[in-house]
């Protein structure tokens, strides 16, 4: 399932959570942190790019102003989402279904999400821009367990030209 409920109900030992969504329900439930094994799939040297956005490489072709366009309104919107989380927090209560979700949980994920898209440190100017070693590495992963079927041409796969275009 795509909740915390079996893990939670002690009917499964493992669960894959998002540090900024389960991993906050299990800590919400009363569950202590330093009572957890919790594995980071980045330190382990298995973690994969999420989160992309993907375009036909036709359409991009004929509409990078467009897609620059977006990128920038998307970049824009993080930001501000991050500088100000309980306004897009707001925001998103306003369109959330009654029950789904509280203002606190999404207050939180706000907060751990910001930590993921802009870590400490980071370089803002860089948000948007895909990393070289960690495409590779998620190409690599792909490959290994039948993900993808073929090696992946790398210069051909994704690009940074549209972040760029947008960044002026």
């Amino acid at each position: 399932g795509f909740t915390m409920d079996q893990f939670l109900g002690d009917q499964i030992d493992a669960a894959s959570a998002m540090t900024y969504n389960e991993y906050q329900v299990v800590l919400e439930s009363g569950i202590k942190a330093e009572d957890l094994n919790v594995i980071d799939m980045n330190t382990e040297g298995v973690a994969m790019l999420e989160d992309n956005l993907f375009a036909n490489k036709e359409w991009l072709a004929e509409n990078k102003e467009t897609a620059a366009k977006f990128v920038r309104a998307s970049l824009k919107g993080w930001k501000d989402a991050i500088a100000d989380p309980a306004t897009a927090v707001d925001s998103v209560m306003k369109q959330a279904e009654d029950g789904s979700t509280t203002k606190e949980h999404q207050l939180t994920m706000m907060t751990e999400v910001a930590k993921l898209i802009l870590p400490e440190g980071f370089d803002s100017a860089k948000m948007g821009y895909t990393d070289a070693a960690a495409f590779q590495q998620t190409a690599d992963i792909s490959l290994k367990f039948g993900v993808i079927k073929e090696p992946v041409k790398v210069d051909e796969a994704y690009t940074n030209e549209i972040v760029e275009m947008a960044a002026k």
